[in-house]
């Protein structure tokens, strides 16, 4: 079961850096994935799937809504919110 990591406000949402979050059989891909967290809790599953939020798997830069890129080996998974500054 990968590391489910959540940065920014996403962070703030969930209430903690991450989360374990059990697969099941259909969360295969990231788009899955955020389903799943969206059937857990409603709230960070829609902060999730706001325009800008980014996703890394083991380091790689994937888009929510790809549904060719296998996550179930994945050994972290993260959020991120888009970055502003000054």
């Amino acid at each position: 079961m990968p590391q489910v990591l959540f940065f920014g406000r996403l962070r703030e949402i969930a209430e903690a850096a991450g989360r374990a979050i059990t697969f099941e059989p259909t969360t295969k891909t990231v788009e899955n994935l955020v389903l799943r967290i969206a059937s857990l809790d409603p709230d960070l599953g829609e902060a999730i799937k706001k325009p800008g939020v980014r996703c890394m798997v083991d380091g790689l830069l994937i888009p929510i809504d790809e549904n060719a890129f296998e996550i179930s080996t994945a050994k972290e998974i993260a959020f991120l919110p888009p970055v502003s500054g000054g």
